[in-house]
């Protein structure tokens, strides 16, 4: 709020400001953060097939992974194979049944090629 006021201000006062300064952010696309990161994606993806061949546990879709990838608070590669091997041994043990039932929703709800809440 306060840097909308300050440029409303600045409008005011005639003090022209670029649009490329002001409102440069910019938010990448799905596909090219998949493909900038696709190295540590593949990595993540390995670790997680040697502990699970279950898809409910170990899911080959790279935007699983992709979230491990982006997070900055893990200090290095390490940090971030420690918190998906605990993800997936949570996914493996305690979490089993939930995320075993949310693959079967999706599998059921999607069965006919499109999204179906019946089964669901």
């Amino acid at each position: 709020m306060k840097s909308s006021i300050r440029l409303l201000h600045l409008a005011i006062v005639g003090i022209y400001i670029p649009s490329t300064i002001a409102f440069s952010a910019t938010t990448p696309s799905l596909q090219s953060l998949l493909t900038t990161h696709q190295s540590g994606i593949a990595s993540l993806k390995e670790i997680a097939s040697t502990l699970s061949a279950d898809e409910a546990v170990a899911p080959q879709d790279d935007v699983f992974y992709l979230r491990y990838v982006l997070d900055d608070g893990y200090g290095d590669d390490d940090e971030r194979a420690a918190a998906l091997t605990s993800s997936i041994q949570w996914r493996m043990n305690d979490g089993n049944s939930i995320v075993t039932s949310a693959r079967n929703a999706v599998k059921s709800a999607t069965a006919d090629g499109k999204w179906n809440n019946e089964p669901i």
